[in-house]
């Protein structure tokens, strides 16, 4: 005979969820940290794939600075640095400390890594006009209208007259 608990289940109240950047560093830390999430990054399912249709228009080892922006735990930096040439570095920008001290230790030592950085807020510390191609995948979706505008200022600022960006997103 099984004994009946005295207290009750908790009862759910549906709420509306406000993302502020604390809850989406929140969110991709527990991402970035579980090894049960990892084949869920786009970036780590398609990146070879969306490498290689941007290879159809854009030379990329034409590309003297790659970044990754919103670059997870460094899948496609992984997949950017087996295709990279000579002279050319890859660099990797996100919102997650934990993600970002990930990516500096997988590819430090790779003599075609230029480093990620972690942000907080933008703009970043790399200089204007300083990408030649940025990749941002699946990350659009993931902001606001305001975060969305600051991360496109902050990717033309990046940009070199004439650079490349590439954007994925599974929304419309």
């Amino acid at each position: 005979m099984s004994k009946k608990s005295s207290h009750s289940p908790a009862e759910y109240a549906e709420h509306n969820v406000v993302w502020t950047p604390e809850h989406v560093s929140r969110l991709w830390h527990y991402y970035s940290q579980n090894s049960a999430t990892q084949g869920l990054y786009f970036s780590y399912q398609a990146g070879k794939a969306v490498l290689s249709q941007v290879q159809q228009s854009v030379k990329l080892r034409n590309t003297r600075n790659v970044m990754d922006y919103g670059c997870g735990p460094g899948y496609l930096i992984a997949e950017l640095l087996k295709i990279s040439s000579h002279g050319q570095k890859c660099f990797g920008l996100d919102f997650s400390q934990e993600s970002v001290a990930e990516v500096e230790q997988k590819y430090s030592s790779h003599e075609r890594y230029g480093g990620a950085v972690w942000v907080k807020e933008l703009p970043s510390p790399f200089q204007d006009s300083s990408m030649d191609l940025v990749f941002a995948l699946e990350v659009v979706e993931h902001l606001s209208d305001d975060q969305l505008q600051e991360m496109m200022k902050e990717v033309y600022r990046l940009l070199t007259p004439g650079g490349y960006i590439v954007i994925t997103t599974p929304n419309r």
